[in-house]
């Protein structure tokens, strides 16, 4: 087993959601389950979409208008992040299906120039749908914000039983129960580690079980692949001092 990779976790640029960079989204948006770190945090399409989406592309995502043209300072992009989806033009696929295409779910988006032209480009919806129980949540950490001490991710899993229309979506822990710890970008660690004996030697890319929707890939993985199209990229993060990385990019960009 590859014990010295380095791993990098995936997250959504920390401009994105105040950039204006995204397009406007038309249609309805479907349910989550109802836990304090998504409905405070729900408060746009945009935002509500930039959380955890089910442990696969929702039928709702696949009838949703991604208009492009809405962006502020308008260009073709190929690439938009949406937390643990994305929308990638048909170069990217191709890049990420090569690299590793077991680890992903594709499904055709429907993208827009304005409210009626459709893209002349073809763009997919894509998610990270391999998943792995490999943190170690006694030895991974959160800064508290009370003492500026650390607490243990074990120590706020929130567990949520599912009415049955979310269960086959959102279960992560037994049939009916959503387990989770906090999510990006409520709330960043300070310590990932990883169990990395169950992460498969031919794994670059996954999501861990009992944390849905952050995506954890080799750096390796990272580099050679991620997505980039003209200056935009998919920040990655490391597992030690992520929450500091995080506002050293913040930072850079003033």
């Amino acid at each position: 087993m590859p014990y010295d990779r380095v791993y990098v976790l995936l997250v959504t640029p920390g401009y994105e959601g105040f950039a204006g960079g995204m397009p406007k989204l038309v249609g309805p948006i479907g349910p989550v389950p109802d836990d304090a770190y998504q409905t405070r945090s729900i408060i746009s399409a945009y935002h509500r979409l930039s959380h955890y989406s089910g442990n696969f592309i929702p039928e709702y995502l696949k009838r949703m208008k991604f208009i492009l043209s809405q962006e502020r300072h308008y260009r073709s992009r190929q690439i938009y992040v949406y937390f643990d989806f994305w929308l990638i033009g048909d170069a990217h696929k191709a890049i990420l299906e090569k690299a590793a295409g077991a680890s992903f779910e594709f499904a055709p988006a429907q993208t827009f120039e304005d409210a009626v032209t459709p893209t002349k480009d073809k763009f997919w919806l894509a998610k990270v749908t391999r998943k792995i129980d490999c943190i170690d949540a006694k030895n991974s950490f959160f800064r508290n914000p009370q003492n500026g001490g650390e607490i243990a991710f074990s120590e706020l899993a929130l567990e949520i039983e599912l009415t049955n229309d979310l269960a086959p979506r959102f279960a992560n822990h037994g049939p009916t129960t959503y387990r989770s710890y906090p999510t990006y970008p409520a709330r960043l660690p300070n310590l990932v580690t990883l169990f990395q004996d169950r992460i498969p030697s031919n794994c670059e890319i996954f999501t861990p079980v009992s944390w849905p929707g952050h995506i954890i890939c080799t750096k390796e993985f990272y580099d050679r692949t991620i997505i980039r199209d003209k200056g935009y990229s998919i920040w990655s993060l490391p597992l030690h001092d992520t929450a500091k990385a995080y506002e050293k990019e913040l930072f850079s960009m003033r």
